[in-house]
């Protein structure tokens, strides 16, 4: 329980931040789609859509890298310097708890999708489309485009969330851009230091490890 408490203490925060921004980029998927939500009417709707859904899935994982680099970038920073070990797993569970409410809508919808036939199963499996169309808007396009046919694209969805954000903090532990974001300079000025203290490290541990070899060689 401590441990649970103390992970929503740390990483909170960022996870509000992600389904925030999951409603908003949603909401812009839906948008720029659905003026072109007419799929085989010609190939330019066609083309458009799938645009559309490629580009809001792209910016949504953009959005979730801009929350997430910065987390990774700070712990990679505390690692090298030898103040923590470095938990790269951090960045998935963040994103595994953000994509929670994409689970049980998802799942829902997929579940029901197939018991639409029965007189019981029409009203739920209404509801948890609209609510999948509206939650995962930035996946419409494609949908529309490359997976018409049946819910399935639906069951992977919610992982979209938890690789972006996995990956996102993996870049930052290892201080790589995938965008030219502004540093501050303090945070540049430290991740300089942690880098030239890992080298550091790194040539301490090479050298008392040759140090260590020449011994045993003495002895022999």
């Amino acid at each position: 329980m401590e441990k649970i408490k103390d992970f929503f203490a740390k990483n909170g925060r960022i996870i509000v931040n992600i389904i925030v921004v999951h409603i908003a980029i949603s909401i812009f998927g839906l948008m720029i789609w659905l003026p072109f939500d007419k799929i085989g009417e010609n190939m330019t709707h066609t083309v458009l859509a799938a645009i559309c859904g490629i580009f809001s899935m792209v910016f949504y994982f953009f959005m979730i890298y801009d929350k997430v680099w910065e987390t990774g970038a700070n712990d990679g920073i505390r690692a090298s310097g030898g103040k923590s070990e470095a938990t790269p797993a951090r960045g998935f569970l963040i994103g595994l708890v953000a994509a929670v409410p994409d689970f049980i809508i998802c799942i829902l919808y997929v579940i029901f999708w197939f018991f639409q036939g029965y007189e019981w199963g029409v009203v739920p499996c209404s509801i948890f489309t609209f609510a999948a169309t509206l939650w995962e808007g930035m996946f419409m396009g494609v949908k529309s485009v490359f997976f018409s046919e049946g819910p399935y694209m639906f069951i992977f969805v919610p992982f979209f969330t938890v690789l972006s954000a996995g990956i996102s903090y993996i870049l930052g532990t290892k201080d790589i851009r995938l965008l030219p974001i502004a540093d501050n300079p303090e945070d540049a000025e430290r991740r300089r230091e942690a880098k030239a203290n890992k080298k550091k490290l790194k040539d301490l541990k090479k050298q008392n490890k040759n140090a260590s070899e020449d011994d045993e060689d003495e002895l022999i």
